[in-house]
């Protein structure tokens, strides 16, 4: 499992660990949509082999089905479950990112969060006979539009405080890609046989990394998401979807036995190694697994939230960099004027719009491309 680099478990020898940049062709999609449409997947794998199998072997009216027809009744099978899945890799991914709303941590329903709601309304005898459910619904609408440090609602904070790291640390389990080890303390990440299943049925693998994002941009969302109030850095998590590697990084030549798994800050270690560039030619097969896993898994490429640097720095015309509300409401209609020419929407909408508006520009660009990825040090393994 990896852990966040400020987590109670850091460790000073493994933090610093960083993975060689690698050079591959890639398209930038959506974390939460690739990771539950590949969880959908896992998850009705069997089912599907047996109707392929059905399909195939077995006389009837199911063997006569057109091949196409099979595989959009295939595809319609796993849309249908990957929304529910998809509604539990937003949460938490909201809480790692902080862009999560404090009346949202009422779920589990915990002993703490039970407590507190004994204490703020211990004269109210309906409200105290609601099950764990309806006290947690209730609490979602109570609470909605307060800020964790609100001092009226003190008593909440420890208890959705509690959720909100869980499900931050949630999301290092569900996108950790930590090979097995012989060490039983290390166990293999969750996303390793996600990315199995992508690689055995599309040819492909996801490649996830995650970053701090700048004060820029943290400011520039925070300007308008009025949610916005729990404890912690505003995190991203960047996901690509690329060819398999091909490309060994055999240091042996180097350093014999030295090093194998990771490239340790406080004992830099050189590296080189001649690369064909015949290497990096993309066939029209490679092309098809790109075309086939986007149009399966319904993916599209999608912004990443860095990219937005250069744009929401020119925002400002303060010398001190900080941009008013103002002066960012009247950046998004500016920029979303042609798709959006009615301006009458609440803020929280326009930079929807507007990342949405974005997230179409980057997708009218030809993919995949050749691009170097490297991970960060704000998530480290286990």
């Amino acid at each position: 499992m990896c852990y966040i680099a400020w987590d109670v478990h850091m460790d000073a020898d493994t933090h610093a660990c960083q993975t060689f940049p690698r050079l591959t062709w890639a398209i930038p999609v959506d974390v939460t949509q690739l990771g539950s449409s590949l969880e959908a997947y896992n998850n009705q794998q069997h089912a599907i082999f047996t109707f392929r199998l059905c399909h195939r072997f077995r006389p009837g009216p199911l063997s006569r089905l057109p091949q196409e027809i099979l595989e959009l009744i295939v595809e319609e099978a796993l849309h249908s479950e990957q929304p529910a899945i998809l509604a539990d890799w937003v949460r938490d991914y909201e809480c790692f990112q902080n862009r999560c709303s404090f009346s949202h941590h009422f779920r589990p329903y915990r002993p703490a969060i039970g407590r507190a709601f004994d204490a703020s309304f211990r004269d109210d005898i309906q409200l105290l006979s609601l099950n764990p459910e309806e006290r947690a619904d209730f609490l979602q609408d109570h609470l909605k539009g307060y800020q964790a440090y609100d001092d009226d609602i003190w008593e909440y904070t420890d208890a959705a405080n509690d959720v909100h790291f869980d499900r931050a640390d949630e999301w290092c389990n569900r996108t950790c890609s930590c090979a097995h080890t012989e060490n039983p303390r290390k166990s293999e990440g969750n996303f390793v046989k996600l990315n199995t299943l992508l690689n055995n049925y599309f040819g492909l693998e996801a490649v996830i990394l995650h970053e701090a994002m700048s004060a820029c941009v943290t400011a520039f969302l925070g300007t308008l998401e009025s949610s916005r109030g729990m404890h912690g850095s505003s995190l991203n998590s960047l996901c690509f979807l690329a060819l398999p590697t091909k490309i060994s990084l055999d240091r042996t030549k180097r350093s014999p036995g030295a090093y194998q798994n990771a490239l340790l800050i406080d004992r830099p270690l050189a590296f080189w190694q001649v690369i064909d560039p015949a290497v990096f030619i993309l066939s029209q097969e490679q092309r098809r697994r790109f075309a086939k896993a986007m149009r399966v898994l319904r993916l599209k490429p999608t912004l990443q939230l860095q990219q937005l640097s250069p744009l929401v720095e020119s925002i400002s015309k303060d010398k001190s960099g900080a941009s008013t509300k103002e002066e960012v409401l009247a950046f998004l209609d500016e920029h979303t004027k042609d798709a959006y020419p009615n301006k009458d929407a609440v803020d929280e909408e326009k930079l929807r719009r507007f990342l949405g508006c974005q997230s179409k520009e980057v997708a009218r660009q030809p993919w995949p491309q050749l691009m170097n990825l490297m991970q960060s040090a704000v998530v480290y393994p286990n």
